[in-house]
């Protein structure tokens, strides 16, 4: 071969040459690089597995949240319709109270009333008794002697 210019000792050299060049090359760059990309794409997998689970459970969370409002409200709801309620019948004794009070009232001014008839009555009672007295003693005064009118006094006035 060495009509084509080649030298088997610098052929045999260059391949020893190649042989160690590759295995340093294998053992102290290669490997390292394939290690660090298989560290490098594990770390990039755990980390969209990560974030999968973070988004799930955000989700989750999410939903948790809307059920907690949906529940809130639907408390609120409640509460105001209790408080309406409350509302309402404490509206309903409170007119009650105000018509009983009324009614009192009435019963009250009534009464004073038929007292103050009553004692207008008994006051005109007195009244016409006196004038009758007063009329029957202008009379008497007049026909009658003081015998006659004693008499007719003490009648009168039993």
């Amino acid at each position: 071969m060495e009509g084509l210019g080649i030298d088997y000792k610098l052929l045999v050299a260059q391949i020893i040459n190649f042989l160690v060049l590759f295995f340093l090359l294998k053992r102290f760059l290669y490997k390292p690089i394939i290690d660090f990309l298989d560290q490098r794409r594990k770390k990039i997998e755990e980390s969209l597995a990560n974030a999968q689970k973070i988004e799930e459970r955000l989700a989750r969370i999410e939903e948790e949240q809307k059920k907690i409002l949906r529940k809130a409200e639907d408390e609120g709801v409640k509460i105001i319709q209790e408080k309406r309620a409350i509302g309402e019948k404490e509206r309903e004794r409170i007119i009650a109270e105000a018509k009983q009070k009324a009614r009192e009232e009435t019963e009250k001014e009534l009464l004073l009333v038929r007292v103050e008839i009553e004692k207008a009555r008994e006051e005109l009672a007195k009244e016409t008794r006196r004038m009758a007295i007063d009329i029957v003693e202008r009379l008497l005064k007049e026909k009658l002697t003081d015998k006659e009118k004693h008499q007719l006094l003490k009648r009168t006035l039993s």
